[in-house]
């Protein structure tokens, strides 16, 4: 068995513990939060043991630290816990500006411990099928993302680091760290990027972007977390011989994408993979295949993807597309 601490309460006990409980290799011991009372409240309802983090640290029974707290939090803890010798996982962005994603990522190098990153959308099964159908679209030309909708905390105006752009969040940090991703995984690396707002500045809670990718594909991004009823989540990719589409207005950030592909072969819309159906978060399944693969790089010891450096270079992006905002021109990617 592989001991795992939980590093914050939200998103932490939502879904990072029933991820790991979803693996029989691993036993979640305790958890972490700021608020002690809060801490040892959730802590009961959960049946694991309320620890502060040095506690996590101390503790031999714990191989694995779980990381579940805001990006401009995450790299000192990412410190702590690989001069620990701690394994990782992390989540997104995996901090609020690349200098500290850098220096993590660089004690984490020095040490031997294993790390994974909580990317989620290529582990669904809709996303798997649309790389799959990828050489059937010929060369690609042009990719469009639409993701647009009204976050809890921009609707109730909460105080979270998801609506401050210098902590890591707006639609940039929040959504953009995860379309940038994948954007990468299905169409090509980054070569420069162009982003523009009319929103607060210090919340960015909606942005647009322009990508140059390898190989002259061009990418746009459409993003809102502010936008009452907004139409969901929408991924239109176009090749010269097909096309495919991705879309999910359910209303669960995970679950209920619909996969569909045309060619030129047979130009009518034709259903690839159908909008799953379940209970509950549907994030937890993905967060559990990603957990388990940190388990297998661990015991086989070698390095997880997505890991750290995948982190660091999605940081490196949303640097460059800040840059690009503040700037207001085009900012050129390098491929490290």
């Amino acid at each position: 068995m592989v001991g795992v601490g939980i590093v914050g309460l939200g998103f932490g006990t939502a879904v990072h513990v029933p991820a790991w409980r979803l693996d029989k290799r691993a036993k979640v011991v305790a958890v972490c939060g700021r608020d002690p009372a809060n801490t040892q409240k959730k802590a009961d309802e959960l049946g694991l043991e309320a620890l502060d983090f040095e506690s996590m640290l101390a503790r031999r029974d714990i191989q694995v630290l779980s990381l579940a707290v805001p990006p401009h939090s995450q790299p000192a803890l990412i410190e702590s816990a690989a001069r620990a010798g701690k394994h990782l996982f992390c989540e997104k962005p995996l901090a609020s500006n690349l200098a500290a994603a850098q220096r993590a990522w660089e004690v984490v190098a020095q040490s031997s411990i294993r790390h994974g990153i909580d990317l989620l959308f290529p582990e669904l099964p809709a996303w798997q099928a649309a790389h799959d159908c990828l050489p059937r679209l010929g060369p690609l030309k042009h990719l469009h993302l639409s993701w647009l909708l009204e976050s809890r905390a921009f609707r109730d105006q909460l105080v979270s680091w998801k609506t401050s752009l210098f902590e890591g969040g707006g639609a940039i940090g929040n959504f953009a760290s995860h379309s940038l991703h994948y954007l990468e995984w299905l169409g090509g690396k980054v070569q420069r990027v162009l982003a523009w707002s009319t929103a607060d500045p210090a919340q960015q809670a909606h942005a647009q972007l322009l990508l140059q990718l390898d190989h002259q594909v061009q990418a746009s991004l459409t993003m809102a977390a502010d936008a009452f009823q907004g139409s969901g989540h929408r991924l239109e990719i176009y090749g010269r011989q097909g096309a495919l589409r991705l879309l999910n207005n359910s209303g669960d950030f995970a679950r209920g994408f619909h996969l569909e592909e045309a060619t030129r072969e047979v130009p009518k819309w034709r259903t690839v993979v159908a909008p799953e159906v379940g209970e509950g978060d549907g994030r937890i399944e993905p967060v559990g295949r990603l957990v388990s693969r940190l388990l297998d790089c661990i015991q086989a010891d070698r390095p997880m993807h997505p890991g750290l450096a995948e982190g660091l270079r999605i940081q490196a992006l949303l640097e460059a597309a800040g840059r690009s905002l503040r700037e207001e021109r085009w900012v050129e990617v390098g491929h490290d």
